[in-house]
């Protein structure tokens, strides 16, 4: 299996438990069925670019979230990639790939642990 269909189907997974959903209610709120939710859960199918930016936006988070792309220093990132889209708690499954996330900003800029909070 593809690693990247399976970081997809994860996160799907992550975020329709987050909101306390079964397969079924996402799929009818998606407008899909329910056996291509669990596809594309179980990495066996990949959603078309439209389904991809549905499920995005109902989620709010990025389609490169959901696609499980690195995240580059240019990049800027949105509350929702660290965890603000479950009310500012992260679930226990994410929090290693945050903390991963957190690091490595570290390393890049030093100076953001030497700024005093307000």
């Amino acid at each position: 299996m593809d690693p990247q269909k399976n970081k997809f189907g994860q996160r799907i997974a992550i975020l329709r438990k987050n909101k306390n959903l079964s397969q079924a209610e996402l799929a009818k709120i998606i407008n899909i069925g329910t056996s291509t939710l669990g596809m594309y859960e179980t990495g066996k199918r990949e959603p078309n670019n439209e389904m991809l930016s549905r499920i995005a936006d109902y989620f709010n988070v990025t389609t490169d979230y959901l696609l499980g792309r690195a995240i580059s220093s240019d990049d800027k990132l949105a509350w929702q990639d660290l965890g603000m889209a479950y009310g500012g708690h992260i679930p226990d499954e994410l929090k290693d790939m945050y903390r991963a996330i957190a690091e490595e900003y570290v390393k890049k800029h030093p100076e953001a642990l030497k700024k005093k909070r307000k």
